[in-house]
């Protein structure tokens, strides 16, 4: 991965820049930013806006840059485009389903996001590509060495074309393609479609995971 130039002196510098873009891509001046290593699984935001993301290292390096504006414009873009209450009404009850249904709805967050920003397109591009390769799709031969949210999830950005996929991306799109085939076409379709209408975007989620 090229290494980036470092421009910000300090952690606290970065942190207080990422609070900010946080706050202001939310759309909520009032957004709650906290650096943790523990996360809920559901953010309540009925209750109150806050973003939860990772804790910061007590060195920044290019990874751990790309990891946390990642996930700070997602946490963001989740509390502005993302209905917590539309979401819980169709969530399946397996682990395994409720991880694919996260992950396609996260698919759908960042892409509004990526559409309006093009700073937040290459972050998430960033953050999705180090993701992958971190779980060691980089040498995956077979669908059943990857993980099912993370294949649709890149079936998704693929079609949607707001999300640049990586080399990672591109070999992870090959295989899944190669057994999804047709088969997930329509339903993606669908799903572009109606990516401004999370209540349609959400019972779409519900046809492909049954």
């Amino acid at each position: 991965m090229k290494k980036e130039k470092l421009k910000l002196r300090s952690v606290e510098e970065f942190k207080t820049a990422t609070i900010a873009t946080v706050r202001a891509l939310s759309q909520n001046p009032k957004t709650i930013v906290s650096f943790s290593s523990k996360k809920s699984l559901q953010p309540n935001h009925e209750i109150q806006s806050k973003a939860e993301l990772p804790i910061l290292p007590a060195k920044l390096t290019s990874e751990s840059l790309v990891r946390i504006r990642g996930a700070a414009d997602l946490e963001a873009l989740k509390i502005r485009y993302h209905n917590n209450k539309i979401h819980k009404e169709r969530i399946p009850q397996s682990k395994d389903a409720i991880d694919a249904y996260n992950s396609m709805e996260e698919s759908r967050i960042e892409t509004l996001g990526a559409e309006s920003y093009s700073g937040v397109s290459t972050n998430l591009s960033k953050a999705l590509e180090q993701k992958l390769l971190l779980e060691g799709y980089g040498t995956a031969k077979s669908i059943s060495q990857i993980q099912l949210p993370d294949s649709l999830s890149v079936l998704i950005h693929s079609r949607f074309n707001k999300v640049e996929l990586g080399p990672t991306g591109k070999h992870i799109k090959e295989i899944s393609e190669r057994e999804y085939g047709e088969k997930i076409d329509t339903y993606i379709n669908k799903l572009k479609d109606n990516i401004n209408n999370q209540t349609e975007y959400s019972k779409i989620l519900r046809e492909v995971i049954d």
